[in-house]
């Protein structure tokens, strides 16, 4: 069993590591690197460290990479989950007041829309009023509307944010524990 924890561009390239993974990986480390958890935990967001596992990992540690990442998944998972639901929450408020409004709003110009319509059908020479009547009415939805929208703009945007925070969050706690999990098995096992 080979016990090499050295990993070059070369090795990259036969296990068909993608262009622009290589040539990052070049750039950093010209002439390859000694994993060490220490490296891979700094570097734990750079990498895609499941296919590092599948691809550069003896078959052997594949089990024991899997049963250390899957509780961080969890976590993951959890968080995401919990900080989607948050988002949810918070956003639907604003966003019940923006529908009514919108509705209301587009009801009352279909409404008067379409009796504008009906009086353009009823007098072909009505286009200049059903025009006047069409976009004034128009006029007045965008005005009833538009602060409603951009209330609940203000209210999801913040939303998003706080949710996209907390999942970027345990999203690179995951994936530290990904990196750490592959030094772990390299260490252990070296690369193939």
């Amino acid at each position: 069993m080979s016990t090499s924890t050295y990993l070059t561009v070369e090795m990259l390239t036969k296990a068909s590591a993608c262009a622009n993974q290589v040539s990052r990986f070049h750039q950093k480390y010209p002439a390859g690197v000694d994993i060490t958890i220490d490296l891979c935990r700094d570097s734990s967001a750079d990498w895609d460290w499941d296919w590092a596992a599948k691809q550069l990992l003896p078959q052997s540690a594949w089990a024991g990479y899997e049963r250390v990442k899957q509780p961080a998944w969890a976590e993951y998972a959890r968080v995401e989950q919990s900080a989607w639901a948050e988002y949810a929450r918070v956003r639907q408020p604003s966003r019940a007041k923006y529908e009514r409004v919108w509705r209301s709003a587009r009801a009352e110009y279909a409404r008067v829309e379409q009796s504008a319509w009906a009086e353009y059908a009823r007098a072909e020479y009505a286009r200049a009023e059903y025009e006047q009547a069409r976009q004034s009415a128009s006029a007045e939805y965008e005005r009833v509307w538009q602060p409603a929208r951009a209330e609940y703009e203000r209210v999801r945007q913040s939303a998003r944010a706080e949710y996209e925070r907390v999942r970027q969050s345990a999203r690179a706690e995951y994936e530290q524990a990904c990196a750490v999990a592959f030094a772990n098995a390299v260490l252990a096992y070296g690369l193939r």
